[in-house]
């Protein structure tokens, strides 16, 4: 594998570089961690099958795939700066998958789609504050998601390169609304669809989109 695109790459890149996929950073906390989340999936879909409200397993397979798409964009810049990606996750680690998710991410965002329908009211119309209350809980746990990203960015554990994604004004609305509220807004638009249908379409779009860019990177013989 050839690390050459990346020869004048910041100091963080090239250590996540060293470090991606690195089956000799795997830590035992990754079991428990990995069984906890097939247990919050299993009572889910158990709640789903009594309940028949698939609403909060559309929202977390909804979210994943967004995740999925952002990692894989942000690794594109990474690539064709050669410099950095937007966000970085370069240090210690269970596993580091892409330049900007680690194992301990994955596992809050196989959750995160549970916790938003789980705070949202099923009738959209409803609000909270005069804001309808699915556009209200996104903005919400937007808002919090981006505080603790500050927080990380300040221990150097969240590592931002580019001066836009920054801990000021501009970057706090950036980073909320394309980090974080992107996925809500996905969720959102998915819970609009009645049928079932419709909606795996439209999950199964969004997790096409991240598949093909993918694709064409190991073509190209991109390296992230």
């Amino acid at each position: 594998m050839s690390f050459a695109q990346y020869e004048n790459a910041a100091p963080h890149t090239l250590q996540a570089l060293e470090n991606m996929r690195n089956w000799e950073m795997l830590e035992w906390y990754a079991i428990p961690m990995l069984g906890i989340m097939f247990y919050i999936y299993a009572k889910e879909i158990q709640k789903a099958r009594t309940t028949k409200n698939w609403d909060p397993l559309f929202c977390a397979v909804t979210v994943m795939g967004v995740v999925f798409f952002n990692e894989t964009w942000n690794s594109w810049v990474a690539w064709f700066t050669g410099k950095s990606a937007i966000w970085t996750t370069p240090g210690d680690t269970a596993f580091l998958i892409m330049f900007g998710i680690n194992f301990e991410i994955l596992c809050l965002f196989l959750i995160n789609g549970f916790t938003y329908a789980n705070l949202i009211d099923p009738d959209e119309k409803k609000k909270v504050l005069g804001i309808p209350n699915w556009w209200f809980y996104g903005i919400l746990v937007s808002g919090f998601s981006v505080l603790v990203e500050h927080m990380l960015n300040s221990a150097n554990l969240l590592v931002w390169y580019f001066s836009f994604w920054d801990r000021d004004f501009w970057g706090f609305w950036i980073i909320l609304w394309i980090g974080y509220f992107l996925f809500y807004l996905a969720c959102i638009l998915v819970l609009r669809l009645k049928s079932t249908k419709k909606r795996l379409i439209a999950v199964g779009s969004i997790y096409a989109v991240p598949i093909i860019m993918n694709i064409i990177a190991a073509i190209l013989g991109m390296v992230y």
